[in-house]
């Protein structure tokens, strides 16, 4: 559901992902917090300003 992202610093930007729940496709950038232990997904159309941020949990 991700995929194309580049490596731009601390994060990886320039990506594509899909939202299963609606079958849209969306930029998005990928930001890793807490030493890799969270993941912010910011997914938008257009400019980054506009669109929604999900934080994903690593699981052990």
């Amino acid at each position: 559901i991700l995929w194309g992202a580049k490596k731009d610093g601390a994060s990886w930007g320039d990506g594509q992902i899909l939202d299963p729940e609606n079958g849209m496709i969306y930029r998005v950038t990928l930001t890793p917090l807490e030493s890799g232990q969270k993941l912010q997904v910011h997914g938008y159309i257009g400019i980054p300003v506009v669109g929604r941020s999900q934080t994903w949990q690593r699981e052990e």
